[in-house]
């Protein structure tokens, strides 16, 4: 920690300072929320995160299996030509 930054405790590189818990919090954060508070907006970009995640890993899983298929085709081409 610096010498002469009166603060004890943690140091924050850049400067900051942590909190004072004696002043009250203008945001708001201690009230109570719902699930209506959500925008809908964020509800379905969420979702759309999910379904095209498990759709990438569908679609990968699915070129592997195709291109180990070709791979066991191309082996066999080879042993077997005469």
């Amino acid at each position: 920690m610096p010498e002469g930054s009166g603060q004890e405790g943690f140091y924050i590189p850049g400067g900051g300072s942590l909190p004072n818990r004696d002043v009250a919090d203008p945001t708001g954060v201690g009230k109570s929320t719902s699930w209506s508070d959500v925008p809908w907006r964020t509800i379905i970009g969420a979702v759309g995160v999910v379904v095209a995640t498990y759709a990438l890993i569908v679609v990968l899983l699915a070129a592997g299996r195709l291109l180990m298929w070709i791979s066991i085709a191309g082996f066999m081409a080879i042993v077997l030509a005469p």
